[in-house]
């Protein structure tokens, strides 16, 4: 299972390893590299870094973290459980003490993700396994990308989930669990 870098990261292991990897579900997977990161604002079209100097978000405490998470529209669905390991796991404390997310671009290798060069939908023929591909219903890629990637897998199938966003996985972990357990497990 991948999620977002990590979704292409595990299609791109599970292409070129296909007798290693008995099934993969790619969650918001980026589906191409590098021209994602120019359409997500990290890269202009020149490959300039676009967010150079922008200012790190961070937090005093994880407390004040866990304040912010609890009430933003976009993590305050989170479960109790969900939201005390990401402050656990994805999160770092600075030099100056205080906390901040590891997702966030500034901790990204970007010279790396420059020369990072991919196409899930050209990778799909070899990942023989089954293979979920879990998206939002709100997904600007769901039909230009994602739909593609699903239809050129041997085993593939597209969920597209309604009124969650990017982190499926957080916001909705018992719905991206049935629809796992149900296609892999029981082959629907």
């Amino acid at each position: 299972m991948g999620h977002s870098i990590g979704g292409g990261t595990a299609a791109l292991y599970a292409a070129k390893y296909p007798d290693r990897v008995l099934g993969a579900l790619l969650i918001e997977p980026v589906p191409e590299a590098p021209r994602h990161y120019i359409r997500v604002g990290i890269f202009n079209e020149d490959w300039t870094v676009r967010r150079e100097g922008e200012r790190r978000n961070g937090w005093a405490s994880l407390d004040d973290l866990r304040k912010r998470l609890s009430e933003n529209n976009m993590t305050k669905s989170w479960t109790p459980e969900v939201l005390e390991d990401v402050l656990q796991g994805e999160t770092q404390v600075r030099p100056d003490g205080r906390i901040e997310m590891k997702w966030h671009p500034n901790a990204y290798n970007l010279d790396d993700m420059r020369n990072d060069v991919f196409d899930l939908r050209d990778e799909a023929p070899r990942m023989t396994m089954a293979v979920m591909v879990m998206a939002a219903a709100t997904n600007n890629l769901l039909k230009s990308h994602l739909e593609p990637l699903a239809q050129a897998l041997p085993r593939g199938v597209l969920v597209a989930l309604p009124d969650v966003g990017h982190n499926i996985y957080m916001e909705a972990p018992d719905t991206v669990a049935d629809h796992a357990r149900r296609f892999f497990l029981q082959g629907e």
